[in-house]
């Protein structure tokens, strides 16, 4: 399976999948008006990987700034993450926030309550 790999841009996040290590990392700004457009690669890659992933999966987020939309499309990749890894499988999520933004540490809050998974938050500079 290829990797995944989306520079990042003013409106898109920085998006690294690496399917041989199960290391996903998104980070940047992710507020781009076309949704669909965007994220349909990262669905599209989701789910061939979930059908053999690695024993561990981490998704990595650092993001700066992120809009409702975007919000919405990672509760539904986390998620469906953790329906698919389990058992033998495992799913970890490290969300990393500026150790100024008050806002992204709730939100992670909110989604890992949500679909009951607890987070790893990383305070960055």
């Amino acid at each position: 399976m290829k990797n995944l790999t989306i520079e990042k841009t003013e409106n898109t996040p920085g998006v690294d999948f690496d399917a041989s290590t199960g290391n996903l990392s998104i980070s940047g700004r992710a507020f781009s008006n076309d949704i669909k457009l965007f994220y349909s690669a990262l669905n599209e890659w989701m789910d061939d990987y979930l059908k053999q992933p690695q024993k561990i999966t981490t998704l990595d987020l650092q993001l700066e700034y992120y809009n409702s939309g975007f919000y919405k499309f990672l509760f539904v990749l986390m998620l469906k993450c953790k329906n698919e890894l389990k058992g033998e499988n495992s799913f970890v999520v490290k969300w990393r926030y500026n150790k100024n933004d008050e806002e992204s540490p709730e939100d992670a809050a909110e989604i890992s309550s949500m679909i009951d998974l607890p987070f790893e938050l990383v305070k960055v500079d």
